[in-house]
């Protein structure tokens, strides 16, 4: 697979470059191109003392130190950089140039840390429109991820059928176990009014209906593989599920939310993407027939 890793020139890049470069380390034929956008920006306009092919040089210069810096140098199949309006035209510009099939990206804060934004502009966008697999990757992450399994998070539905298959090839390629995890949950503003008993029996019925549907899911796709139903709010529940398993990545489907829908309900891979110390990748739904 290429992969395309967004340079910032800033240290929010350093995850995204140790996760691509892990990923060559796992399996070497697995390549990756770090990609840096110039934007039409005022300060680029008043280095006077530059000229336009300078300028360039000298950005050049700045994404190649980042790769450096972070050590990564020899995992990398070098740095380009690419015209663009904004960042996320450009990383858009530079997928299908260089053939690339996911896109790898820092997030904005660090794990653990009490941020009120987490992902940044350019993150935030790249999500909404969902042109290919978007990676992110928190900018604190070790050079090593943890020893377990690709985690694919999923609802179950066709949406996600996308998101299954880049779990898999991804977990065969880099020798990792693919386990399947599906978040439900029992609610309801009555709860309160409910006998404890019958509320408990019915706890019970949709925690078997949930691992029903979850071994129905993985016979309908043959998948002969690890599975797990948690109960809870289904980015927390997942989240606790990955560190639990001491999970490598995970693996998510985008549903693709309107506005409308984004400003009443949120995307969970957009949750998982911005809360998770491991990288997320979020995967588009295929277009339909």
């Amino acid at each position: 697979m290429r992969w395309i890793v967004g340079l910032d020139l800033l240290e929010l890049s350093v995850g995204a470059l140790r996760f691509a470069s892990w990923l060559r380390r796992r399996a070497p034929e697995e390549r990756s191109c770090g990609v840096h956008v110039l934007t039409p920006h005022p300060l680029r306009q008043s280095l006077a003392n530059k000229t336009e092919e300078e300028f360039r040089l000298w950005v050049h210069g700045l994404a190649q130190e980042c790769v450096d810096q972070a050590g990564v140098a020899e995992q990398l199949d070098g740095v380009v950089l690419v015209e663009g309006e904004t960042a996320e035209e450009g990383l858009l510009a530079a997928l299908a140039a260089e053939r690339g099939k996911a896109l790898i990206i820092g997030r904005k804060a660090a794990s653990g840390a009490e941020s009120f934004v987490r992902l940044g502009r350019v993150a935030r966008r790249l999500l909404r429109q969902m042109p290919a697999p978007i990676v992110v990757v928190p900018p604190d992450l070790e050079r090593e991820l943890p020893p377990g399994p690709v985690v694919l998070a999923t609802d179950l539905g066709p949406s996600a059928a996308s998101a299954l298959r880049f779990a898999q090839a991804l977990a065969e390629t880099i020798g990792r176990e693919l386990l399947v995890v599906y978040a439900y949950e029992v609610h309801s503003p009555l709860q309160s009014y409910v006998n404890p008993s019958v509320w408990g029996q019915a706890t019970l019925e949709a925690t078997a209906a949930a691992e029903s549907s979850v071994a129905a899911y993985c016979e309908e796709h043959q998948l002969s593989v690890r599975s797990l139903v948690v109960r809870g709010p289904t980015a927390h529940g997942v989240l606790e599920t990955a560190a639990r398993e001491k999970a490598c990545m995970i693996v998510t489907g985008s549903r693709q939310l309107s506005l409308l829908d984004r400003i009443f309900t949120s995307s969970v891979g957009g949750d998982l993407a911005a809360l998770a110390s491991i990288p997320v990748a979020v995967v588009p739904a295929s277009p339909p027939a």
